[in-house]
């Protein structure tokens, strides 16, 4: 990691998400968004700039989705996984780092660390690793493969709520507090009310102010609640599964 990161000259709210990667043909998905490679992407809204795609950057793994699953397939040969892997198997972890919009961060130095940062506290080899900054926030797309003990063991890499507060202080010790972020806020078990109330608030304010939903790290938020059980809601907005 460098010696001496650019700061930021004001507190930055740390933005790290974690998914699993599972189904059949995921890292082939994951590959082709990081890699700006499914056309429709750009159709679906402005999300994407396609001015500044050019300005994304490839820091680790292959130039294309292709060449991404050609390792991934290499990494599972040379594993000798003694089963076939189950369909619902987590086949990937993809760690996603964001910084606002507005940051003074030297960026390449930034999510230098970050790929570093992941390598060393996962322990599993580092797939791809992807810069997008084509889209509001500037962030980075790491797909590792979670290779433990010679079998795939995403869920037990991923880990339940109490490994993904832990994960979040070690981020912040490791690169966080190095940048000028401000450190995660400690767990806390608020009353049922107390969360339906807030959780009413915040729909209220989504819905009056739908630029909300632009924001890199409040879509993160969402994905990262919503993600724990999707199937309704998805039902809800029209969303066949």
């Amino acid at each position: 990691m460098s010696e001496q990161p650019t700061r930021s000259n004001r507190r930055i709210d740390q933005v790290l998400r974690i998914k699993k990667l599972t189904s059949h043909n995921i890292i082939k998905r994951a590959a082709m968004h990081n890699l700006r490679e499914i056309k429709a992407e750009y159709r679906s809204g402005d999300r994407i700039d396609s001015t500044r795609t050019q300005l994304n950057q490839i820091l680790t793994g292959s130039q294309t989705s292709s060449r991404v699953v050609e390792d991934y397939d290499k990494l599972l040969d040379a594993a000798n996984l003694p089963t076939k892997i189950r369909r619902d198997a987590v086949r990937g972890i993809e760690v996603v780092i964001s910084l606002p919009s507005d940051h003074e961060i030297d960026e390449l130095t930034f999510f230098d660390d970050c790929t570093e940062w992941c390598r060393s506290y996962f322990g599993v080899p580092v797939l791809s690793v992807v810069i997008h900054r084509d889209e509001p926030n500037p962030h980075s797309h790491t797909i590792l493969v979670p290779l433990v003990g010679g079998r795939l063991q995403g869920s037990k890499l991923a880990g339940n709520r109490t490994k993904w507060r832990a994960m979040q202080e070690s981020f912040y010790e490791s690169v966080g507090v190095r940048y000028g972020f401000t450190r995660p806020r400690p767990m806390v078990r608020y009353s049922y009310e107390f969360r339906r109330t807030i959780a009413a608030q915040i729909v209220d304010s989504l819905a009056a102010n739908s630029e909300y939903l632009n924001n890199e790290q409040v879509q993160g938020e969402l994905i990262q609640v919503v993600s724990n059980d999707p199937l309704d809601l998805a039902r809800m907005v029209g969303i066949g599964v």
